[in-house]
């Protein structure tokens, strides 16, 4: 995994990790990511993904989330968080890692912040949680903190579809509903 040779290189061993419900946070990821890059080309893009379809371009929104869907969500989503769960759970790393979840902060947003302070040994008088927890977006996004908008942007067969390519056990440890 790159991101742990990374880590490993700058000798970083105390980290926290925020995993939302992951077709919430693919949704969310994949809107944003349209909208900051929208005076962008996909050509300049695509060293996101470089194996994108040559007709990726000409597909309509819809579209390009079926694609991204059926090639991306559960390799590089998916993935991506059963493996920081392997890590963080395995008794022989070197890490000391605190994964919360987006429903974490979301539920209680000033325990959220509290336990990360705890987590690192901050003194707790430095920050005003306040400040954390009203955050002014800018630019406002469409998803506005709801964790269920991607239910109602997506169709019900791609909603479909990314619950079945969401593992059972990851939506039981993290408390997530399909």
């Amino acid at each position: 995994m790159n991101n742990i040779k990374i880590i490993n290189q700058f000798l970083i061993l105390h980290f926290h990790i925020l995993f939302p419900i992951p077709p919430f946070h693919y949704y969310t990821f994949l809107s944003n990511y349209y909208r900051m890059h929208a005076e962008n080309s996909w050509t300049y893009n695509r060293v996101y993904y470089n194996h994108l379809p040559l007709d990726y371009d000409e597909k309509d929104f819809s579209s390009q989330i079926d694609w991204q869907i059926e090639n991306i969500y559960k390799d590089y989503w998916v993935g991506w968080i059963e493996e920081w769960c392997r890590i963080a759970e395995d008794k022989n790393n070197e890490f000391n890692i605190k994964i919360t979840t987006y429903e974490n902060f979301k539920n209680d947003p000033i325990l959220f912040y509290q336990d990360i302070i705890n987590f690192y040994n901050l003194e707790p008088s430095d920050y005003f949680i306040g400040d954390l927890v009203e955050p002014n977006i800018n630019p406002p996004t469409e998803v506005s903190g709801r964790t269920d908008f991607w239910r109602h942007k997506l169709s019900s067969v791609q909603i479909d579809k990314l619950q079945s390519l969401t593992p059972d056990g990851l939506l039981k440890k993290f408390n997530w509903s399909r």
